[in-house]
């Protein structure tokens, strides 16, 4: 059994360094990174023993990567992640044929290692893989996997297969179609996202609402039944889908947002998303709310967004 070049003490430190979500992603893609290299002496890791276990996790063999993975059970996984920044023509062939396991753990850690960076050096070859596997997969958790994928490899006829996965019974599989189907403009994609956009789950509603809008362009803008199903999540109870709501109907130049985003940009807690929907929107009606805004305004990060957003509000008589 394959077993990691360090102990599981080590192992959990890095996975658990506050403020760093997971540390792993930084020390395997970006290393060396000062932050990082502090917070690891603190925990008792000089730099030294830290680039001894770094260098000896990327000298582990292919398939020692791949039972260490699926061990994780791919959360949290530096194996994972060894595997998902490899261009080495081992691993596309060694994800390749994880596609066609009968093991559905199998399968997916597959998928989600040809979605990467393997995936993006030989792309021809993994679109094959999972375009192969998407034709025939029955597991939720694993179509879910290869709705990202498919994304990810910028598969373009992929909205049959994505309308299959967001009739999936699995929240997860369903927050992956919507994302997947995000920059998807057709009229049969946007009905599938204006479908997801209703659904009872919250990240599900929130990637839909978000793709509603980022793939129109044009006389898109104009679509009704965009705008309508945009205005329904105007007060949905998910924060981040209520702002993803009114920067869509502000793009889409909806005077139905006018009232909603008055009362977001004079609240107690104002979302940058608020400002950037006022910019959006560039109505004189949002002006007096911006300029009361900045009287208050603390952060010296956003105070460029703010004084844009202010600018194209600006009634005639006061632009410049």
């Amino acid at each position: 059994m394959a077993s990691y070049p360090f102990d599981d003490q080590f192992k959990t430190t890095v996975s658990n360094l506050p403020e760093w979500g997971n540390a792993w992603d930084i020390l395997i893609y970006y290393w060396p990174q000062k932050q990082l290299s502090d917070d690891l002496l603190a925990a008792g890791y000089p730099i030294d023993v830290v680039e001894a276990h770094l260098k000896a996790l990327l000298a582990l063999p292919v398939d020692d990567l791949v039972q260490l993975a699926l061990a994780d059970q791919l959360e949290d996984s530096p194996a994972l992640l060894v595997l998902q920044c490899s261009t080495s023509r081992d691993v596309l062939a060694k994800a390749s044929a994880l596609c066609e396991s009968s093991v559905a753990n199998e399968r997916a850690l597959g998928v989600v290692v040809l979605m990467r960076k393997v995936g993006q050096t030989y792309r021809e070859e993994a679109v094959q893989a999972v375009t192969r596997l998407a034709a025939i997969e029955r597991d939720d958790a694993v179509i879910g996997d290869l709705a990202y994928a498919l994304c990810h490899l910028e598969v373009d006829n992929r909205l049959s297969f994505l309308q299959r996965a967001a009739g999936c019974s699995d929240p997860a599989t369903r927050t992956a179609a919507a994302y997947s189907l995000s920059d998807l403009s057709d009229d049969e994609a946007i009905a599938c996202k204006i479908a997801l956009s209703r659904d009872p789950v919250d990240n599900v509603r929130n990637w839909a609402t978000f793709g509603l809008y980022l793939g129109l362009e044009g006389d898109q803008y104009k679509r009704q039944d965009v705008r309508d199903a945009l205005y329904e999540r105007v007060n949905d109870p998910h924060e981040e889908t209520h702002y993803e709501a009114l920067e869509g109907l502000a793009r889409c130049k909806d005077s139905r947002v006018i009232e909603p985003l008055i009362a977001a940009l004079e609240s107690e807690a104002v979302w940058l998303m608020a400002i950037d929907s006022a910019k959006e929107m560039a109505d004189p009606a949002l002006y007096p709310s911006l300029i009361a805004l900045k009287e208050c305004w603390t952060d010296s990060n956003d105070i460029d967004s703010l004084d844009r957003a202010i600018a194209s509000c600006a009634p005639p008589s006061r632009s410049m």
